[in-house]
């Protein structure tokens, strides 16, 4: 293992990471959306 492999495969990780908070806060802030639309169609 070279010390490039070794970087590389930490980056990954960290993409990984970033992506699943990513994803996280979307579907947070989509649902808020549903929610808001949910009480403007009553």
């Amino acid at each position: 293992m070279t010390i490039r492999a070794i970087s590389l495969k930490i980056v990954i990780k960290d993409r990984k990471r970033c992506s699943i908070s990513v994803v996280r806060k979307r579907v947070k802030t989509v649902s808020q959306k549903w929610k808001v639309d949910e009480t403007k169609s009553f």
